[in-house]
C-alpha cells in the first residue's frame, strides 16, 4: 500500500501503532533521480526518516496470519495515498 508519511511525529506514530503486528514489515521508496529503490525496515524510525518524507512510500507486511495482515492494512488507510 501507498502512504504519505509526512514528518517525524507521523513517523512516530506510525511506529508506534505498528509494534503489535507480528511479521516483518518492509517501506521502500523509488529514490528521484537514480530511480534506485531504497528499502527500510518498517519498524526502524531512523530507517524511515532517512526516506524523502515529501514523497510517498509503499508499505508491505510479511506474515502468514491473514487476519493479522488484514488489520494492518486497515490500521493504515489514515495514511493512504489515492490517486
Amino acid at each position: 500500500m501507498q502512504i504519505m508519511i509526512k514528518d517525524f511525529q507521523t513517523v512516530n506514530t506510525f511506529c508506534k501503532g505498528i509494534e503489535f503486528f507480528e511479521g516483518d514489515i518492509d517501506i521502500t521508496q523509488r529514490r528521484e533521480k537514480s530511480g534506485n529503490i531504497q528499502k527500510v525496515n518498517g519498524r526502524s524510525f531512523l530507517g524511515i526518516c532517512s526516506l524523502d518524507l515529501s514523497r510517498p512510500v509503499d508499505v508491505v507486511i510479511s506474515t502468514t496470519n491473514k487476519g493479522v495482515e488484514e488489520d494492518f492494512y486497515n490500521y493504515l488507510r489514515k495514511w493512504e495515498v489515492v490517486d
